[in-house]
């Protein structure tokens, strides 16, 4: 008998905390819900983001490969716009770049190079961003900004050999002709351990030792 009354207290016990309670449990369990929706919908955004942004990159690269330059650009411009901060968006804002270096528009290269900067959904396209904003500068004479702009790469990046073999330009520049064999030895050297070999750098190497020499 006292284990029935034990339960029917309990029972009561858990009626009154409800009735003391309810509304703020109805409060946390809506909260819960909604949680839960707004999180499978951000969810279900995303995947249809990534889904959209990779077919409009799919066909950046078929406009490309197809040398229709007009629809490569309008993808392109639809990638940086709608997608900035995805890597499709980052890689477009690369290839724009690319494009306007070409043509010599090289004021324009940087603000897309800057932007693939910006939105870094990934740091080895930063880091190629980094690089060839560093190349511009270099051949537009701004050796400071050349040299921030390396500096901003990790010391383990991908891209270390030309890294190194920008700054043997910039040393070349700046007429440090002992740091610039230097760098350019680093660059070779790197790139020896992965079995490739580049003419046009060993070429300034050969020019830097002669001149070291004269």
């Amino acid at each position: 008998m006292s284990h029935y009354q034990t339960e029917e207290q309990q029972l009561e016990i858990i009626k009154e905390f409800f009735k003391k309670y309810q509304t703020w449990l109805i409060w946390g369990m809506t909260a819960l819900v909604l949680g839960l929706m707004g999180n499978q919908y951000w969810h279900q955004h995303r995947q249809t983001q990534n889904r959209q942004a990779s077919e409009a990159f799919e066909s950046l690269i078929q406009a490309v490969s197809s040398n229709q330059s007009v629809k490569a650009q309008a993808y392109a411009s639809q990638l940086m716009s709608d997608y900035s901060s995805s890597v499709y968006g980052q890689a477009a804002a690369l290839y724009q770049a690319k494009l306007e270096v070409e043509q010599g528009h090289l004021d324009q290269a940087k603000k897309y190079l800057n932007q693939a900067i910006d939105h870094a959904a990934s740091f080895d396209l930063r880091d190629l961003a980094y690089v060839r904003l560093a190349r511009i500068q270099l051949e537009q004479k701004d050796v400071m900004q050349a040299k921030k702009s390396l500096e901003n790469l990790g010391v383990h990046s991908a891209y270390r050999p030309l890294v190194y073999e920008l700054q043997g330009d910039l040393a070349r520049a700046e007429h440090r002709i002992s740091e610039a064999r230097q760098d350019y030895q680093h660059a070779l050297d790197l790139l020896s351990q992965q079995g490739i070999k580049n003419k046009i750098l060993e070429m300034k190497l050969t020019q830097v030792v002669h001149k070291n020499n004269a």
